[in-house]
């Protein structure tokens, strides 16, 4: 019964990489949704620029009219043509952001994708692991009416010595004495004494290491 309260507590345990998959995937969707917005955030702010450039130019090529000297002239156009290799700079920037957006875009979308699929198997295994976990409850119950319709048929010391046993080494009571004379618990030896004793089983014997039942095998039991 220790066995299968052990397997039923390790059960959970299957979910984990399913569980760390799901919050890989979340944390790459994050990312990329993040990205997004910061690429729209940085292409609005720089739309607004080459428009306020733009307006620059317009009226820089206003004033390219009204100048009088030549001096004047080669003024305005030098700052006409550094507003439009401004404008240019700002509108390839803009570009490679649309770019970079659009491939952080069709991997927020993969990473949706996987989303969904790692989900759909992390609800898969809770389903399954629920369904074992339940029938390891039936089979600890089962197990659990058993003992206690048995511990009613035996020997009130024997009983005693039961639960005293089982509160010490945590639900592991009663063992088998190994075929090199050792305790089948705690694996240290027993007296040859005590190993006779077991042999008869007129009485109980408990291992004197670690106080568990001895029983001899049932095999060589004489």
């Amino acid at each position: 019964m220790r066995v299968l309260e052990v397997e039923k507590q390790e059960l959970p345990k299957q979910l984990h990489s399913y569980q760390q998959a799901c919050h890989q995937v979340r944390e790459e969707l994050t990312s990329a949704q993040s990205d997004i917005e910061e690429a729209e955030r940085r292409r609005r702010a720089l739309e607004r620029e080459i428009d306020t450039d733009n307006d620059r130019l317009i009226k820089a090529q206003n004033r390219l009219r009204e100048v009088k000297t030549n001096r004047e002239y080669s003024a305005a156009l030098a700052e006409i043509d550094a507003g439009k290799q401004r404008v240019r700079q700002l509108e390839d920037q803009v570009l490679e952001l649309m770019e970079g957006a659009e491939q952080q875009q069709e991997v927020s979308q993969s990473c949706e994708q996987r989303l969904q699929d790692v989900a759909r198997q992390l609800a898969e295994q809770e389903r399954q692991v629920s369904e074992a976990q339940d029938a390891l409850s039936e089979d600890i119950a089962s197990h659990d009416h058993e003992r206690d319709e048995l511990l009613l048929r035996i020997q009130p010391d024997f009983y005693t010595a039961y639960q005293q046993a089982a509160r010490r080494t945590g639900g592991v009571a009663v063992v088998e004495v190994m075929t090199d004379e050792t305790c089948g618990g705690c694996y240290l030896r027993i007296r040859p004494q005590l190993i006779s004793d077991v042999r008869k089983q007129e009485n109980l014997v408990l291992c004197p290491h670690c106080k568990r039942i001895l029983l001899w095998p049932t095999s060589e039991a004489v």
